[in-house]
């Protein structure tokens, strides 16, 4: 089994933490977001995405416990799905691998990434600091792949500098807003139709990655 090598990153040994805490606390290894009727805007716009822009290869980082993206239809699709917890890759290989299914234990902050029609980052930037949201922004676009999609809270009104090396906090980010500044998405649409949830304040923006800088 393939395994990448590297050099940890802080995210990485967070994420290892935090995903031994939430196996002993709930059946979905990564939270509430992982659970597909939590997502159910959001899976019916990906396939749609995959639809309307001939995507055929998908990079899923994190994939987690692949959970929620279950429910988009990816029987035609080559998905490969990376996560820096290797127990949980590990787990996702006995269950879920295929001949169009794969799974690799890697960091998006610091490793290689392979080239994709489109890499979906979901709930990632929460957990980093501002240089490790900055350097996986640029590690994905060094992968040549074509379009991003990314978690992102529009109504944040600024990113808060203080969370920035907290080893516990998870913060809300928008990448629109100072030090990251990506530019306008293709497109952005909710988690979730009117859910009266808190994923009524996440939201995915699709990118072309050749437009970000």
């Amino acid at each position: 089994m393939e395994t990448l090598k590297r050099k940890k990153s802080i995210y990485s040994y967070k994420m290892n933490i935090v995903y031994r805490k939430e196996e002993k606390r709930r059946s979905l290894l990564s939270g509430a977001a992982s659970d597909r009727r939590t997502v159910s805007n959001l899976i019916k716009n990906i396939n749609r995405i995959i639809t309307e822009y001939k995507v055929s290869e998908v990079l899923d980082i994190p994939c987690g416990d692949f959970c929620w993206i279950q429910g988009v239809n990816l029987k035609e699709i080559k998905y490969t799905g990376m996560d820096v917890c290797g127990y949980i890759i590990d787990k996702n290989r006995e269950s879920h691998s295929s001949k169009m299914r794969s799974f690799l234990c890697g960091d998006i902050v610091s490793d290689p990434l392979p080239k994709n029609d489109l890499v979906i980052c979901k709930d990632s930037f929460e957990v980093m600091s501002d240089e490790d949201i900055m350097l996986s922004i640029a590690n994905i676009k060094k992968s040549g792949s074509k379009f991003l999609l990314i978690t992102n809270k529009p109504f944040c009104l600024f990113n808060d500098p203080c969370c920035n090396f907290s080893f516990s906090n998870i913060r809300d980010i928008n990448i629109l807003k100072s030090p990251f500044s990506l530019p306008s998405p293709i497109e952005s649409f909710c988690y979730a139709d009117n859910s009266g949830t808190w994923v009524d304040y996440c939201y995915m923006n699709l990118y072309r990655l050749a437009e970000v800088n």
